[in-house]
């Protein structure tokens, strides 16, 4: 994220609606932190936890949210494969644009 936008503060905030995921979320906010980007915890967040019933993350560029994503339990019950796992997630590129840039995003729409 660094290399969109210099000196811009980045996060990925993780939350752990299954406490049998919380493990996992405490070794990634231990070991993933570096200069260009904080791993944090949001224990806080309650928004989403019915479509991701055990781990979800919230990433953010200037203090404002630009992606979304969690693992989602719908592809095991499709597959009907308890085993299935699917990690699904979303980037604003109109936002990302708009903080990258410094300036207000543009339409994709012509006028």
């Amino acid at each position: 994220m660094s290399t969109l936008a210099p000196g811009v503060s980045a996060v990925a905030a993780l939350t752990a609606f299954d406490p049998a995921v919380r493990p996992v979320v405490t070794v990634a906010v231990e070991a993933g932190s570096d200069p260009t980007m904080a791993v944090v915890e949001d224990a806080a967040r309650t928004r989403a936890a019915v479509y991701y019933p055990r781990l979800a993350l919230r990433l953010e560029l200037a203090g404002e949210e630009i992606g979304d994503g969690g693992f989602v339990p719908w592809t095991a019950t499709l597959m009907n494969d308890a085993k299935e796992r699917c990690l699904i997630s979303c980037v604003s590129v109109e936002r990302l644009v708009q903080l990258s840039s410094g300036g207000p995003a543009r339409s994709a729409r012509p006028r």
